[in-house]
Parts: structure tokens; C-alpha cells; sequence
């Protein structure tokens, strides 16, 4: 069933996003983990171990200048790290549940990270409501060079239309994407909706994006005229323009359920990251290009800047795919399941987390 799109004011919001990213070569097709052509991959160690954090790393995200690695806990803490000399230049402290997801904003000046659990309610005609004592989430931005909290999502937001779905419905927050510009960002709560919000003010912006199932991720084009959500067994493609009638385009999974969505650098592609499949989709045509087959759970993907390679975790390996030739040139074993990937800027570094409570470096280019 595709998404319900509420329009909450006169005029449709335009929402961009733009991903730090280049036009990748010509496309070969790709091969499954498992065919018998792909070359003896090399099993790698790691080139650096980033130890600060005091449970499961979740959340990973590259800077777009490249100086900086942001990683996400369990603990409750995001850490930034310096690329350079891998030393902690921050810790971010504020959450009170366990970190879903992390982004910057284009200029790397603004670092968004979401949550589950104990999300602020926000407040309705000047009246907090009170707590339904499920699991909630919460969005937190911050200013990356001083390290300091900017704003607290859903703690002040009002509305002016009362006839507007309920927004009281706060769920764990599963992902969050910056617009460019460094004025909004987007929230996928994990039951219900997609909400967009004012980073300077914190309030809440429409369009909402509502829905039945669990949303898993959210990705935006790199040149914002598309969005993407993952929910249950399908991706959902939208025009940013949002009016037109093309929007919820539907991009189905035949194997388990969708975990996350990216663009390839172009924005031509689609990837869905599935549980036994990884799919990438040609975005004017809505046609499956080349399916990934996997052995074990894949809930994780990378794009490496030039576009060439996917990064893709699948149990307790990393699979390095090569989008020209189609092998799969590198396989890690990190031992740890549920890993996030990042790439460096220069593609050179892999960033890998996991339950061991550190952060990867792996030398993979």
C-alpha cells in the first residue's frame, strides 16, 4: 500500500538534498556474492582501531570536507573523531537512548542524530501531552565546531492546524537527512510518518509524509528531486515537487523486507538494502538493473564518492562490489553482525562499527 501524502499548508514544500558525490563510470552488471567467476577476494585486518565508546557502535557518517568521523552509540553518545590522527575532537552528550542514526549537513557544520526513546512531546497549543510510556525518539542537531546543542526536535513545535494528523505520535526515530542549504532536516520515525523540520527554529515544516508499516531509512537525490523511503517490503519513491501524481512510485522487494535506501552518485540509481538481496533500480524506469544475492542478512550499504563501489554488510562480513566490473573485490570479516558502513571522502578508509564497542578502519582502495 503506498503512503498517504498530507499537504498541511497551501503551498507544497520543496525539500533538496544534495550528496557530497560524483558522476560514476559506466555500469557493468553486477555479479551475486556467490558466482564462481569472482576473483580470490584478499581478507583484510584492520588499519585502525577508533576505542571510546561503552557499547555497540550503531551509526557511522563521513564529514563531507573529510576531516571528520562521526560515530553513534548504544551508549547514548555520539563521538567525532579526527581523520588525521583518529583522536576524539568531541563527545556529544544529551540522548537518553541509544543512537539510530547520524548525518551532517553539506557544509559540515551541522551534525543531526536521532534516537530511540524518550523523544521531548511536542507541545500543542501551548499544552505538553502527556507521555503514552512506549518507546520513543528524539532528534538532536548540533553545531560541529563547538560542539554544542542547537536544537532539541519536537520540544517547542506548534501547530496551526488542528485538523492535522495527531504528530503527538512520536515513534523510535530511524533516520534523518540535512537539506543543503542547512535550514531543514527530515525525520523518519519507524511507525507512522516522515516529518521535516526547521533547524534554526525547530518547528515543525510540511509536508508529512504518513504511512502504514515500519520505516527503516530515508535518502534524498543528490540533486533533490527525489525522495526515498524504506518501508516494510517496498521502497517508496517521491518528486520532491510532491504535487505531481507520480509521487509513492512503489520499488518491491521479492526476498524479506527493505532495511535502507541510497542513491547512486549520479541519482539515477536506486538501491534497496533488503534482508537477502541488495537492488539496484533505475530511477526513471522503475525497472530492477542488477539483484545482489546474499547468504546471510544484509542491513547496511555504502556508496563510495566516485560511485564506483557499494559497501555492503551482510551477518558479519563487508562486501566491497566493484560497479564496473561486477566482482566483488574485497570481502571483510568484521565478526560483527548489524555493522554500520561509511566510506571516507577519498574512498580509501571503510568505517565499521558493531557490537564490540569500537569503531574499524579498514584500507580498502
Amino acid at each position: 500500500m503506498k503512503a498517504q501524502l498530507v499537504i498541511l499548508c497551501p503551498a507544497a514544500l520543496c525539500i533538496l538534498m544534495v550528496c557530497a558525490c560524483s558522476n560514476p563510470s559506466a555500469q557493468a552488471p553486477l555479479k551475486d556474492a556467490g558466482q564462481s567467476d569472482t576473483r580470490k577476494v584478499e581478507r583484510l585486518r584492520p588499519l585502525r582501531k577508533l576505542e571510546g565508546h561503552g557499547d555497540i557502535v550503531s551509526a557511522l557518517a563521513f564529514s563531507p570536507d573529510g576531516e571528520t568521523l562521526a560515530s553513534g552509540s548504544h551508549d547514548q553518545r555520539v563521538i567525532l573523531w579526527n581523520i588525521q590522527d583518529s583522536k576524539p575532537r568531541r563527545t556529544l552528550e544529551g540522548h537518553h537512548y541509544w543512537i539510530s542514526s547520524i548525518a551532517f549537513s553539506s557544509d559540515a557544520r551541522i551534525l543531526a542524530s536521532a534516537s530511540n526513546r524518550d523523544m521531548s512531546f511536542l507541545v500543542v497549543e501551548g499544552k505538553a501531552p502527556a507521555s503514552s510510556g512506549g518507546p520513543q525518539g528524539e532528534v538532536l542537531l548540533w553545531d560541529v565546531n563547538s560542539g554544542k546543542l542547537k536544537q532539541k526536535l519536537g520540544k517547542a513545535a506548534r501547530l496551526n492546524d488542528m485538523s492535522a494528523p495527531d504528530l503527538r505520535e512520536l515513534y523510535p526515530a530511524t533516520g534523518v537527512a540535512i537539506w543543503p542549504n542547512g535550514r531543514t532536516v527530515a525525520v523518519a520515525s519507524y511507525i507512522a510518518y516522515v516529518r521535516f523540520w526547521d533547524i534554526n527554529t525547530g518547528q515543525y515544516q510540511p509536508p508529512l509524509l504518513s504511512f502504514r508499516g515500519t520505516i527503516e531509512g530515508i535518502a534524498f537525490s543528490p540533486k533533490g528531486d527525489w525522495f526515498a523511503v524504506a518501508r516494510s517490503n517496498e521502497a517508496l519513491l517521491y518528486d520532491t515537487a510532491w504535487g505531481k501524481e507520480d509521487s509513492g512510485r512503489s520499488f518491491r522487494a521479492e526476498k524479506g523486507h527493505i532495511r535502507g535506501v541510497l542513491f547512486s552518485p549520479d541519482g539515477a540509481k536506486l538501491v534497496t538494502v533488503g534482508s537477502s538481496e541488495v537492488v539496484v533500480w533505475d530511477v526513471q524506469t522503475g525497472t530492477r538493473v542488477h539483484t545482489l544475492e546474499t547468504e546471510t542478512d544484509s542491513h547496511a550499504a555504502a556508496f563510495s564518492l566516485d560511485g564506483r563501489f557499494i559497501a555492503v554488510a551482510s551477518g558479519i562480513e563487508v562486501l566491497l562490489w566493484d560497479q564496473i566490473t561486477g566482482e566483488v573485490i574485497q570481502k571483510i570479516t568484521t565478526g560483527e553482525s548489524q555493522s554500520p558502513v561509511a566510506f571516507s571522502r577519498d574512498a580509501s578508509i571503510l568505517a565499521t562499527g558493531g557490537q564490540n564497542n569500537e569503531v574499524l578502519l579498514w584500507s580498502v582502495l
